[in-house]
């Protein structure tokens, strides 16, 4: 008996082998990337050398190998390296010094510069003969030119595939759930395993010291807040609008989209509510409630919701996932570990204990006589602000995980409601694999959608204004919407994005204008009048500022590396690719989006996340279009996505984690999508959908766990760029600032100084005391920052205040104070007419004495 296969049961097994395959390509690549071997060595005194100074100097050998490398310092990468130095078992550092500071300065300072390792002991004692023990700790990588070209090999491989992604979903019709839950269970083994310790330690970002199961929970806590949040407060701009509308059969893109930038304008009243009336949170608890009344009888089409309920249970797990990696990478300091976190997201948190403290005026915290602050681009640190008197609450967990979570499930579900109206056919591959693209390379970095918090609401901002401007050709209003929606929803998230998003708005205006009622004229130029208004305002204010601290100039020029000069191609040739196939007034608007990030990144960023999501809107919309567009279009995206995983401050880990959350969801967003006819757009069902649900959440909870007890490293490496990192003691000298002094208490602090450090220049972490402090941020203060005198003036009264020389009622400052506090390091000697209030290892917290009025006691504590 003879046995053969058709031609179509042999190009599926051909399918599948590839699927294997592939799967396997991806594995083993994370094997690579987060398996790398581990070096410690104990240095022998004898292999130390002097060098100058207090610097001493010892090789470090590693072997010769073509797959990993050590990573070093070096003129270009001036903190590549991830290598710790330990003397008695206590990390040395500030790693990455400059030479000469080790030589001259020592204390512990060291650089991992080229075969060797330049550093100091912490006393300026001799290495070789005090007796102490001197260690080396690195994590290897793999050969960065082997490690592109594997990353880009698998990247092309994935995109090949989804080139022939229906043969994919077919593949699933036919093996179904068992094939689903067959790679569900082998991924969920793998993570087991993992985070058993079966495989060792395994770094998947950069080394560091391991976490602990409080903040693991904690993380978890904070990235379902973000869920609860975002969900909640677009569920009350929806009750608002189908109020407004009236219609109760309303489709769900029809009420959820124009709802999303209504539910910025109600979060942001809210939110002044809550922080500045008398019983602000119950009354805006209510008002909240209030708003999802008129959801009770809305009865959208059946279909619509069941697939938004499956697109919502697909995308939720990716959305954590991001969350979690983030907390991880970024988080602050806890009651047990120490950090380093950017000096932004530092600003943002502070932000929150800021807004918690007083909400109007919003006060400069960091600098007594500084001028109120603006409330630009500080919606989410407001609503974090609200949350403070949650149990376990951390605002850096919140920005982080919350944040993380939001941004990626706001985006896919927007994105899955544009597509339920909009794209009604079935999506070919090519246009899957473009608007998914276009989503995942919208962005500076991974990290930066949490550092620049106000990125979470943008894109789908992006996607509701462009929705709405397209739906010109029914009503008018909808033009007036959108436009309106671009400025007061650019002003409660990115400010710059009402460049783009305003124009974008009136476009389907444009050809109209003339034939439109004088009704309709005057209330296009009033909105265009305000933008132009609102935008002479803020580029007269701020752009002075912003060219004194930033150069401009493409990316590319100012910091030539080969991914950011793809990057900038990749933006040149999306506003070049727009012109083929979009209408002038379109084309145009992008094209000066583009224009604007090129000439200005460092303001206009947000700019190119605008532009690349519309462009993938618009290939995925236009219907029919030569493959040279949408080759040109493919490139342009390509080209910008290795500045997305390389330019990543934590490393090419923070890109693959990007590309896998942010991806899978925008693929199972647009895949679980109702289509008109089922029979030649195979859907996804409930029980694939739930094996990847449910497989994605166990690889967290694995992965978690095996942070949790130290068998999986996740680290941002920050802790080797920042010399000083925040530790416990410094939140708990923090805390008590909060909880021991007066409102109307003035510190002064040693934790400032001329250097750009959140615990020099930039120390918005003391704004988590929640008191007025004299000074411990320059950098964030537009009167000082660009002053240098001035501070030195600013800087030399706060030292003769903490040396006792002046008294502090005496300071000039905008407002009076009632009372006086010294926060100092532990080890200086205070006045003898200092109180000490509290006293940790690292800090102290004193009463400048005789200068205080109206104090309560509180006993010295020591713990």
């Amino acid at each position: 008996m003879e046995f053969g296969f058709t031609p179509h049961e042999k190009v599926s097994r051909l399918f599948a082998a590839a699927t294997v395959t592939l799967i396997v390509l991806h594995l083993a690549l994370c094997g690579a990337l987060w398996m790398a071997p581990q070096t410690s060595l104990l240095i022998a005194p004898s292999e130390i050398r002097s060098d100058t100074g207090n610097a001493y100097y010892v090789v470090v050998q590693f072997g010769r190998s073509g797959v990993y490398h050590l990573p070093t310092d070096s003129p270009q990468t001036p903190s590549a390296s991830n290598l710790t130095i330990f003397e008695n078992g206590h990390a040395l550092g500030p790693p990455h010094s400059a030479h000469i500071d080790i030589r001259e300065k020592g204390a512990g300072r060291f650089s991992h510069w080229g075969n060797g390792v330049f550093f100091s002991t912490t006393d300026g004692s001799d290495p070789r003969s005090n007796g102490r023990a001197y260690s080396i700790q690195a994590a290897a990588e793999l050969q960065p030119t082997l490690k592109v070209q594997l990353i880009i090999s698998l990247l092309l491989a994935d995109l090949t595939y989804l080139f022939f992604y229906e043969d994919f979903l077919s593949l699933i019709r036919k093996w179904g759930r068992a094939s689903s839950v067959a790679l569900a269970v082998l991924v969920v083994l793998l993570a087991a395993a993992s985070a058993s310790g079966l495989f060792g330690t395994i770094v998947v970002a950069k080394n560091g010291p391991p976490k602990d199961t409080a903040l693991v929970v904690q993380i978890l806590q904070h990235a379902f807040l973000g869920c609860v949040t975002s969900i909640g407060i677009w569920a009350a701009g929806a009750g608002v609008l189908r109020l407004v509308l009236g219609n109760r059969f309303s489709g769900l893109p029809d009420i959820l989209i124009p709802a999303f930038p209504i539910s910025l304008i109600l979060l942001a009243a809210l939110v002044a509510l809550a922080l500045v009336a008398p019983w602000g949170r119950s009354i805006a608890v209510i008002i909240w409630l209030a708003c999802l009344l008129p959801l009770c009888s809305w009865r959208p089409p059946r279909r619509q919701v069941i697939a938004a309920l499956k697109a919502t249970l697909a995308i939720l797990p990716f959305a954590i996932a991001f969350g979690a990696w983030l907390a991880l990478l970024w988080h602050g300091p806890t009651d047990t570990l120490s950090a380093a976190p950017s000096g932004d997201l530092s600003f943002y948190a502070g932000n929150i204990w800021s807004f918690a403290n007083q909400a109007y005026p919003n006060l400069d915290l960091g600098y007594a006589n500084g001028e109120a602050r603006a409330y630009f681009n500080n919606l989410y640190p407001a609503l974090g602000a609200t949350l403070l008197y949650l149990p376990n609450f951390d605002p850096f967990l919140f920005l982080l995980a919350g944040g993380g979570t939001s941004y990626v499930l706001l985006t896919a579900l927007t994105l899955h409601l544009y597509a339920t109206d909009r794209i009604a056919r079935f999506i070919g591959s090519l246009d899957l694999v473009l608007l998914t693209l276009s989503i995942v390379v919208a962005a500076r970095y991974p990290y930066w959608v949490a550092e620049s918090i106000p990125m979470v609401f943008v894109p789908g901002l992006t996607i509701s204004v462009w929705w709405m401007a397209q739906r010109n050709h029914k009503a008018i209003l909808w033009t007036l919407a959108a436009m309106t929606a671009g400025l007061v929803g650019s002003l409660l998230s990115k400010v710059v994005t009402a460049a783009v998003l305003v124009p974008l708005g009136s476009t389907g205006a444009w050809s109209r204008l003339p034939s439109l009622a004088r009704g309709a004229k005057l209330a296009v130029l009033m909105i265009t009048g305000a933008f132009s208004i609102y935008s002479a305002i803020m580029l007269f204010r701020f752009l002075p500022m912003f060219i004194a601290i930033a150069n401009p100039g493409p990316e590319s020029y100012l910091t030539p590396n080969w991914y950011y000069i793809g990057r900038d191609a990749g933006a040149t040739l999306m506003g070049a690719t727009v012109w083929m196939f979009a209408d002038v007034s379109t084309a145009l608007v992008l094209s000066f989006g583009v224009a604007t990030f090129l000439v200005f990144p460092f303001l206009f960023q947000a700019n190119f996340v605008c532009v690349s999501i519309l462009l993938g809107l618009l290939l995925i919309s236009a219907g029919k279009l030569s493959i040279f567009t949408r080759t040109l279009a493919f490139t342009s995206f390509v080209l910008c996505l290795p500045a997305l995983i390389w330019g990543d401050p934590a490393g090419a880990s923070s890109g693959v984690i990007w590309i896998i959350c942010l991806g899978g969801a925008t693929l199972t967003a647009l895949l679980g999508r109702p289509v008109d006819n089922v029979a030649t757009a195979p859907q996804t069902s409930l029980g694939t959908i739930g094996s990847i649900s449910a497989a994605t959440l166990a690889v967290i909870v694995w992965g978690l766990l095996g942070v949790a007890r130290g068998s999986i490293i996740a680290d941002s490496g920050w802790h080797f760029v920042q010399s000083t990192p925040l530790t416990p003691a410094l939140k708990e000298i923090w805390t008590a600032v909060r909880e021991r002094t007066p409102l109307d208490a003035l510190i002064f602090t040693d934790q400032v100084d001329e250097s750009s450090n959140i615990l020099g220049g930039w120390n918005t972490y003391a704004y988590s005391g929640q008191r007025q402090v004299y000074l411990s941020s320059y950098y964030t203060s537009a009167d000082l920052r660009p002053n240098k005198l001035k501070l030195e003036q600013v800087l030399t009264v706060n030292k003769a205040v903490l040396e006792g020389m002046r008294p502090p009622q005496s300071v000039p400052t905008r407002r009076k104070y009632g009372s006086f506090y010294g926060v100092v390091s532990a080890s200086k000697d205070a006045p003898s007419d200092w109180r000490l209030i509290f006293k940790n290892n690292q800090y102290a917290l004193y009463d400048i004495a005789g200068q205080s009025s109206g104090l309560r006691k509180v006993s010295p504590t020591t713990p």
